[in-house]
């Protein structure tokens, strides 16, 4: 058994809002044989939003040896850890059309969605502890719900397709 911790960022398009959001994550795992290891971790993600991933995963060492290169797949679930709802007033332009004093109101709900990552890494042993770094392809979406005062609702998803590069250690 082990646990690990590791720190990154997801690092996008250049005209992305969001070009390099910080990403922590902490992780258990299970190595069985000599070359195979399960995890289930949690952490932090910045995107605008703040996010809390929840994910399972699997990695592959191609070498027994205290250096080895090795690829990992996981999966999961991002949910939303900061204030989700956000009220917005719109007054619209002077116009005849609009009684004085008129306004109307966006309630926007903000959710996560889900993600997953592949890619490949090395890693390096000292002692007790594991160190590596890895390169790996995440995709993840998020949605939002808004809800006007017009009776009207509509969902707008949100697609990232990102470089994950990570620093981490495993005890």
């Amino acid at each position: 058994f082990g646990i690990g911790t590791e720190i990154g960022f997801l690092a996008g398009p250049q005209n992305s809002q969001y070009t390099a959001p910080f990403s922590f994550g902490f992780s258990t795992s299970y190595t069985f044989g000599t070359r195979y290891m399960a995890e289930a971790g949690s952490g932090l993600e910045f995107i605008g939003n703040s996010y809390m991933p929840f994910y399972g995963g699997f990695r592959y060492y191609f070498r027994e040896g205290r250096t080895s290169p090795f690829i990992f797949g996981r999966a999961g679930y991002m949910v939303m850890i900061s204030e989700n709802e956000r009220e917005t007033y719109y007054y619209p332009v002077t116009s005849s059309y609009y009684p004085p004093d008129y306004w109307y109101t966006d309630n926007r709900e903000y959710k996560g969605g889900p993600t997953f990552t592949t890619g490949l890494g090395a890693s390096f042993a000292i002692s007790d502890i594991e160190t590596y770094m890895s390169f790996a392809y995440r995709h993840f979406s998020t949605h939002e719900i808004v809800s006007t005062s017009t009776s009207q609702t509509e969902k707008f998803f949100y697609y990232f397709n990102r470089l994950e590069i990570k620093f981490g250690f495993r005890f």
